[in-house]
């Protein structure tokens, strides 16, 4: 599966290889976790049809169907991503909205799923309609 990524995840996942190549102990944990994540991601064939520990549905979000991947248990961090398969390219590309370190925001992180992910997506839509509108 190809992975795409909105500009919120690239500053917060290029600031954590920077913590993390500057020796920062748990950014590096967690970029491993991340890296990890996002593996998984790219070894998808299809969109999942079904809950997994790993990939689970995201109820918060209201108007697109959003997704959260996690890891197993690691004391003290829990590095959620939150992606977004577009159902117009099945199969071939998975969206990152955003990623956190949930263990320190607790269940909040999910309060503000929803309004963020709908936001990221209407935003990548645009986009991606802007930028084909110029290839023709």
């Amino acid at each position: 599966m190809l992975i795409d990524w909105t500009g919120e995840f690239d500053r917060w996942y290029d600031q954590l290889i920077e913590r993390a190549e500057g020796g920062d102990r748990r950014s590096f944990e967690q970029l491993a976790l991340v890296d990890a994540e996002l593996g998984v991601l790219q070894e998808l064939t299809a969109v999942p049809d079904a809950d997994t520990p790993t990939l689970r549905r995201v109820h918060q979000s209201r108007r697109h169907q959003v997704w959260r991947v996690a890891h197993p248990f690691s004391p003290g961090t829990a590095i959620r991503l939150i992606v977004w398969f577009p159902p117009d390219r099945p199969g071939e590309v998975v969206l990152v909205l955003f990623g956190a370190d949930k263990a320190r925001m607790g269940d909040v992180f999910y309060d503000s799923v929803g309004p963020r992910a709908d936001a990221a997506i209407e935003s990548y839509l645009l986009r991606t309609r802007t930028e084909g509108d110029s290839d023709e």
